[in-house]
């Protein structure tokens, strides 16, 4: 709800990264917007566009431009559609 205009580029300035239980990673990262700290937890299909854009690691992230493009997706648990952020690039 923070951003109100897409797509948008936003500068990576901090990374995090978790194993969850089951061993799948997980990647964190936060964007200064508008004056405000915002954390973006990426998904599966997001973690790929970051692999694909040739990010071998995490901290390769750090001060990269992404260009996020909102779209519609469904939900699993409630299976309604909802807005959600989707990578389009990352230089």
């Amino acid at each position: 709800d923070m951003i109100d205009l897409f797509p948008v580029i936003l500068v990576c300035n901090k990374v995090e990264s978790y194993f969850d239980d089951e061993g799948d990673a997980h990647l964190i990262f936060e964007f200064g917007y508008k004056s405000k700290k915002w954390k973006f937890e990426c998904n599966k299909t997001n973690q790929k566009a970051i692999k694909d854009a040739g990010i071998k690691s995490p901290k390769e992230v750090y001060m990269k431009k992404i260009t996020f493009e909102k779209i519609k997706v469904r939900n699993p648990s409630t299976r309604q559609m909802v807005d959600s952020l989707s990578i389009v690039k990352v230089e």
